[in-house]
């Protein structure tokens, strides 16, 4: 991360912080629910050090700033903090899966000091959390690829550059048909995403059977590419579907980039 920025110059904060969240974060908290509670106070401070180091290059900031005011202005938990939320997840999670031996090890006794179970329980008493009622976890097993069959796919080739224009309408009479075909729906949610010099933008347009037309742009950032682009326009269009009542509604998600709608369908 040093390499692509400094305090006066460099790549934008927010691909900062989204590099370090996607490569670098999750090797420094790769199972910290599990043997977080047992570290030492020397070795948290070993992590917050990388983790400080990991803010100061994202939000540019001097040396004499503040960890507290660094990590809030880099929009990133403390070490400790992660712990702690690893833990009460993975407890939690336990509490729910009964006949596993993840159950069996939350239902010990965890009376020795720093032990993970000693200290789920002692951040479960502080959070109230044993006041609530616990539903149990139902497991799925997972549905391989070649059963997914939720997608209409539409699949054109075409031959050279002598019959593109050709291909333009083939294509565009060809996926009117496939959306003739589609179930009815109450909501039908057009997107797409697109890459120009390296800067990425997605767009959103939600039509409802009552007439009214939602539509909605998204800037992706820079040194992205197409599929993240995709990627956001779809996030963003299912991020308004959730906010908005849509319970019981069939709802057409329509995008032009097979991967993206093969991810979200897993």
């Amino acid at each position: 991360m040093l390499a692509l920025a400094g305090t006066e110059w460099g790549s934008m904060a927010s691909t900062l912080r989204a590099l370090y969240l996607t490569y670098a974060l999750p090797v420094v908290t790769y199972a910290l629910g599990v043997y977080g509670p047992t570290l030492i106070k020397g070795e948290i401070k070993n992590l917050q050090l990388v983790h400080n180091e990991a803010a100061r290059c994202i939000t540019g900031c001097k040396r004499s700033t503040p960890v507290e005011v660094l990590l809030r202005v880099a929009r990133l938990w403390p070490i400790e903090d992660m712990i702690g939320y690893e833990t009460s997840t993975w407890y939690e999670r336990f509490q729910r899966m009964e006949g596993t031996s993840g159950h069996q090890a939350a239902q010990g006794e965890g009376k020795e000091e720093r032990s993970w179970l000693h200290e789920a329980r002692k951040r479960e008493k502080s959070l109230k959390m044993e006041q609530h009622p616990r539903a149990p976890l139902h497991r799925k097993a997972a549905i391989p690829p070649w059963e997914w069959n939720t997608l209409e796919r539409l699949d054109i080739v075409t031959e050279g550059e002598g019959v593109k224009r050709l291909e333009v309408a083939k294509q565009k009479t060809a996926a009117l048909e496939v959306v003739a075909k589609l179930p009815k729906a109450d909501i039908t949610v057009y997107t797409d995403g697109s890459v120009e010099e390296g800067k990425g933008g997605a767009g959103v347009v939600i039509e409802r059977t009552e007439g009214a037309t939602t539509e909605i742009s998204a800037g992706v950032g820079d040194l992205c590419d197409s599929f993240q682009a995709e990627m956001c326009a779809i996030n963003t269009a299912l991020a308004r579907l959730v906010k908005e009542d849509t319970q019981g509604m069939q709802i057409n998600l329509l995008t032009d980039s097979g991967v993206s709608a093969e991810i979200k369908t897993r």
